[in-house]
């Protein structure tokens, strides 16, 4: 089901808007040392990432029962989750006059979550999105992650 998220995702703005250009991105790390030293260093592969001139979104889709989990009876952030969308914003090299900023999207299955951070001077979203709503109101809700 998590792939099938993902690639919804995904293809959706392909399919559904012409603003951005919509790709699975391989992100370089911004790493110095001995070539076979950087060989070990994992990929960085981008669920989606939407790029226009002046802005471009990695989106993250993670396909959990919850945005949320409970740590020290509090409810956080699935750190993991916030960890990778940050190494891909860390990593990247906009063009000049490119804004950069972060998605992380989660299905609403317990929980609403919708809020906003400065992290590493870009904008980060973590935001559920509702699938048990009809169509209408899931389309309108995508578009609206970046509009």
């Amino acid at each position: 089901m998590a792939r099938l998220f993902e690639q919804f995702t995904r293809n959706f703005f392909r399919r559904e808007q012409r603003r951005y250009r919509v790709y699975a991105e391989t992100i370089a790390w911004q790493a110095d040392g001995q070539t076979d030293d950087l060989a070990l260093l994992p990929t960085m592969l981008t669920d989606t990432t939407l790029e226009a001139p002046d802005r471009k979104i990695i989106l993250d889709t993670k396909y959990y029962a919850a945005a949320l989990r409970q740590r020290y009876d509090r409810q956080r952030l699935i750190a993991p989750h916030l960890y990778q969308l940050y190494a891909y914003l860390q990593n990247q090299r906009p063009a000049p006059g490119q804004a950069l900023e972060g998605i992380l999207l989660y299905p609403a299955a317990t929980q609403q979550v919708d809020v906003r951070y400065t992290l590493g001077g870009h904008p980060v979203r973590v935001v559920t999105l509702n699938l048990h709503q009809p169509w209408p109101g899931i389309a309108a809700d995508l578009l609206g992650l970046v509009a």
